[in-house]
């Protein structure tokens, strides 16, 4: 009985208040994002603002629901430890096992600043529910901050933890990858790297992006009293390790993105999944182009006026619309491309391909970038590279 209410617990109660609290803090930081955005372009309080600060959040929300909640369940239910091919850190040498070791650190540094960044989005997200069930007139102000705080604070733990779900496994495996890439002089800037470098280039703007949200934080949120320095301080430091997690996850996305072929026609992958990839890349796509390039827009414009740079500066405005216009694609290609390629690889773990009695072979569903992200009880030779398995009706990439 003990072991049935423990296995509940974790598969069932423990993903659903990390979704919850999940969910609602996206909600509260597009929100945030959206009344910030009125507030550049000097249009606060106009009649339009509380509508589309309402229409961003509830497309947000949808975002997170179908993206992140599944994601949740399924690494909550999934622990099986990761499984690539990549080279082991033991065999680095000393100048790049420091590197790779400096480089991947920055992860945890990068996870906990974020979720003291997302509580701003939690304790505003509580504070319009409050808004919503009691009114904005209740006199008891202080029960009604001490409640919200708590809450925003209980899904700070729960950020982190998504956070380090959702993006330690490729810092890991993509630090890794480019320390023996480094070391082996295995790094050419091909016509991919290219490529993704054009389309990476919203990377630029994450620095900023995690300055703003961290000084949002730290400035709004009640009974934090911290001196200009102290702030800028935490901020920058924010933005150094957002920096180079985007590099290692989602401009990573971008690169692995670049050049696969999709193949939907599989009979072993069933219909539910290509329903769920639909919803997934519709919510995530139209999530990523309503609320992010404004949201990237003014997170870099309000970091150059923080640190004293002319915001409104033909390069100012410049930078900040190139990065806005490509930030969608990157968003794209980690939250929902990737969030599917990872889902894809927890049911294939769950459900191995059925050899192929007409053709003779196994059929390789599993991908080497969703198995990589999950690990996997298939063994690696169930990966077969389709010049390999010319009789097999399945190519290697899926989608």
């Amino acid at each position: 009985m003990y072991k049935k209410i423990v296995s509940a617990v974790k598969t069932a109660v423990v993903p659903t208040v990390l979704s919850i609290f999940r969910i609602t803090t996206q909600m509260g930081n597009t929100f945030f994002g959206t009344q910030k955005t009125f507030e550049y372009f000097g249009i606060s309080g106009h009649p339009l603002e509380l509508p589309t600060c309402d229409l961003a959040t509830a497309i947000s929300g949808a975002d997170a629901i179908v993206n992140n909640a599944p994601y949740i369940y399924s690494r909550a239910n999934n622990n099986t430890p990761l499984s690539d091919t990549a080279s082991p850190a033991s065999q680095l040498r000393l100048s790049t096992r420091v590197l790779y070791e400096g480089l991947r650190s920055l992860g945890p540094t990068s996870f906990t600043l974020s979720a003291v960044a997302n509580i701003l989005g939690a304790y505003v997200f509580a504070s319009n529910i409050q808004d919503m069930i009691v009114g904005s007139d209740n006199s008891d102000e202080e029960w009604r901050t001490n409640s919200a705080l708590s809450y925003a604070l209980a899904a700070t733990m729960c950020n982190f933890i998504f956070q380090w779900w959702q993006r330690n496994p490729r810092v890991e495996l993509n630090v890794r990858r480019f320390a023996h890439a480094l070391q082996n002089g295995e790094i050419h800037f091909d016509a991919k790297l290219a490529k993704a470098t054009v389309l990476s280039l919203p990377t630029l703007s994450t620095p900023f992006i995690a300055y703003f949200s961290t000084e949002s934080s730290l400035k709004n949120l009640p009974y934090i009293v911290l001196g200009t320095t102290p702030i800028t301080t935490l901020s920058s430091a924010s933005a150094f390790s957002a920096f180079f997690v985007n590099i290692f996850t989602e401009a990573a996305a971008v690169y692995d993105s670049i050049g696969q072929e999709e193949d939907n026609s599989n009979p072993k992958v069933p219909k539910g999944c290509q329903v769920y990839k639909g919803a997934s890349y519709f919510f995530g796509g139209f999530n990523a182009l309503v609320n992010y390039p404004a949201y990237t827009f003014i997170s870099i414009a309000n970091t150059f006026k923080s640190l004293g740079l002319n915001p409104y500066s033909q390069a100012s405005i410049a930078f900040s619309v190139t990065c806005s216009v490509f930030k969608p694609i990157q968003v794209f290609a980690f939250s929902a491309r990737q969030n599917y390629q990872g889902l894809l690889g927890a049911w294939l773990k769950e459900h191995p391909p059925e050899p192929d009695l007409e053709a003779g072979v196994e059929q390789p569903l599993l991908t080497e970038e969703n198995q990589s992200f999950y690990g996997s009880s298939i063994n690696n030779a169930d990966v077969v590279p389709t010049s390999q398995a010319s009789n097999s009706r399945t190519s290697l990439s899926v989608v």
